[in-house]
């Protein structure tokens, strides 16, 4: 039986090389035409990029490769007692926040010219911060939504209301529905080149749709607690009688995820007018709602499931119109917690972060304005945060990672295999766009925090709009600079890498190829697995990562760094951003990451790099690895 060979643990530290790690400096358009001067990376990084300490020798990386890489680290890191888990990317979640509020403090905190949108973020900035004011003001500042909600007479005004909520705070690509009732989104249309609105249905408050449906008790427990929390809202909000407001909110809920499918396919999308709406959805009032939502001059507009948007309008005649106020009014002062007086951010906090887990707004009210910030001023805080923490050395080094491999998997797809157009076209756009879209003049709004906030809302959503029956622009990003997530966009076959996820442990300048290429390169080979329809993503984009990586090499082996070679790193790093902590070690989220991690077991170069042999119990015979097509 061969040997195995040393592998050793050396006490390293992740080199936190932050001077210009995330700003880049134009947008990355990638082709598989790449010219050899873009082939030749400018920076040649010396360190390990892995963390030594975390991996536990003790473990055999043939029986459990996940606990191998990462079991020290497992065995000391402690959950928050305000979270459900901890993961290997925590820190860097933490550093981006550190970031952005260091940022937006900067501006807050020296004079900005009038009309720029620095001024803006600054006169936000201070709004927000004000707490005394917010809690001095108490419901004043919404009185005039609440009036005109409680105003509301018949079906033709409830769609008018309904028209004036609609933002484009909606993402179909990465689930995330509006709270409002319905969404607009401007995509690329169905059919032709230009922009078109995209109508999206939404109105639940509850993070999962199956959670309306669903009889075990967990979810009985969780649709309890939201109508405690919806009393909540609607009795600070003034509202008499707010358990049974609550229950009818509650019960329409109910039947708006009734009426809603499963998932939303783009693909089934329909270009329809407001006199075909009208036919196929009757009960809104579709003229008026679509002109109050700025969508008056539209001649179509591209309905995502058009089955459940009829069943939604029926309910406008068959819920009374007193349950749809009080939702009305129980939805705007949900969403605009954190600019009302604390009792209402605190009723949100509780529910939404501490019982559901899905929000982090429980930190300082600093971390608060920051996130309200980069959510409503994106654009600025975009522009900022790439101009300080990225360089074009970088970009161009992350712009050759992912392109190889792009190549990568291009070439290594079966004959015939449906992706390989998308592949072979796909567009990528690494760090940040050439435009930014910043706002710098909201309009008319009242001196506090709540009014230019929902002036902010607006003139966002006007922007969006002065989009549409344009030529759409395939290089427009979608995600923000400051957003730590690779996102695939199939309408326009656009891969965007952000300048916030390059950044330890995903990316290190000062590491060499090897675990760049098992960090970022594996997020971003899964993402294009995804993209070109693989059966198992994970696995098919492991692979094309470590043939982008061996790639790199030109033929030449890699030396061996603080006990590892370049394989070895390369898988290293890849499992150990896998890792997470949840407060119960058998939860799903833990097995998935195990799964993950362990999913190198399908591929051959896994187990030359850690000798593994058929006793160990990750072995697979070489006829039973999976390809991931």
């Amino acid at each position: 039986m061969p040997v195995r060979p040393h592998i050793a643990a050396f006490p390293i530290s992740l080199r936190r090389c932050w001077l210009g790690l995330l700003a880049v400096l134009g947008l990355a358009l990638l082709s598989s035409c790449a010219g050899e001067s873009e082939t030749v990376s400018p920076i040649q990084g010396t360190g390990s990029g892995i963390d030594g300490e975390s991996v536990d020798t003790a473990v055999d990386p043939g029986n459990d490769f996940y606990r191998y890489a990462n079991g020290n680290w497992l065995r000391n890191a402690v959950v928050p007692a305000d979270a459900s888990n901890v993961s290997r990317t925590s820190a860097a979640e933490a550093e981006l926040d550190r970031r952005l509020t260091s940022i937006v403090e900067d501006i807050a905190g020296r004079p900005q010219d009038r009309g720029t949108p620095e001024a803006l973020v600054r006169d936000y900035y201070r709004y927000y911060m004000d707490r005394e004011m917010i809690d001095r003001l108490g419901l004043k500042p919404a009185s005039s939504f609440i009036e005109r909600i409680d105003g509301i007479e018949d079906v033709a005004g409830l769609s008018r209301a309904i028209g004036t909520t609609l933002r484009a705070d909606a993402e179909p690509l990465a689930g995330k529905q509006s709270e409002n009732l319905f969404a607009v989104s401007v995509l690329p249309a169905p059919t032709g080149k230009n922009a078109a609105a995209w109508l999206l249905p939404g109105g639940l408050g509850l993070p999962d749709r199956e959670a309306y449906l669903l009889e075990s008790s967990a979810a009985r427990a969780t649709r309890a607690a939201y109508r405690d929390y919806v009393a909540r809202i609607l009795s600070r909000g003034g509202r008499k009688g707010a358990t049974a407001r609550a229950n009818a909110v509650l019960d329409l809920e109910v039947r708006l995820a009734e009426a809603q499918s499963a998932a939303q396919d783009l693909s089934q999308a329909r270009m329809l007018s407001a006199e075909e709406l009208q036919e196929e959805a009757p009960g809104i009032d579709w003229a008026g709602l679509l002109a109050a939502a700025g969508l008056g001059d539209e001649a179509q507009i591209a309905v995502v499931d058009a089955e459940a948007i009829a069943r939604i309008s029926t309910l406008a005649e068959e819920v009374p119109l007193d349950a749809w106020k009080d939702w009305l009014i129980f939805h705007r002062l949900s969403t605009h917690a954190n600019v009302l007086p604390a009792e209402f951010a605190r009723a949100r906090y509780v529910f939404y972060g501490q019982r559901m887990g899905v929000m982090d707004d429980g930190g300082s009210r600093e971390e608060l304005a920051t996130h309200q910030i980069s959510s409503l001023f994106g654009g600025t805080l975009s522009r900022l945060y790439a101009a300080r923490y990225f360089s074009e050395e970088e970009r161009k080094d992350v712009s050759i990672i992912v392109d190889r491999i792009r190549r990568a998997m291009a070439d290594g797809l079966p004959d015939g295999a449906d992706g390989t157009a998308a592949l072979e076209e796909l567009t990528v756009a690494t760090g940040f766009p050439d435009e930014y879209e910043e706002l710098t003049d909201l309009g008319p709004f009242a001196a506090n925090a709540y009014g230019m906030t929902v002036a902010a809302e607006r003139a966002a959503y006007r922007q969006e709009l002065g989009l549409l029956g344009k030529p759409y622009d395939p290089t427009r990003w979608v995600t923000g600079t400051q957003d730590m997530q690779v996102r695939y966009l199939p309408l326009q076959n656009v891969l965007e890498v952000p300048a916030a996820l390059l950044q330890p442990p995903f990316y290190d300048p000062e590491a060499d190829a090897s675990a760049n290429y098992g960090g970022i390169g594996g997020i971003v080979g899964k993402s294009l697995a995804n993209a070109a329809g693989a059966a198992h993503p994970t696995i098919a984009g492991l692979a094309a990562a470590y043939e982008g990586y061996r790639a790199s090499l030109g033929g030449k082996e890699p030396r061996v760094i603080e006990g590892y070679t370049g394989d070895q790193r390369f898988f290293i790093a890849f499992a150990q951003l896998q890792a997470v902590k949840t407060a119960r070690e058998a939860s799903a989220i833990t097995q998935g990451a195990k799964d993950d991690a362990n999913a190198v077991r399908n591929l051959d170069a896994w187990y030359r790099a850690f000798d593994v042999q058929p006793s160990d119990e990750l072995y697979q015979p070489a006829a039973e690895r999976l390809t991931g097509w």
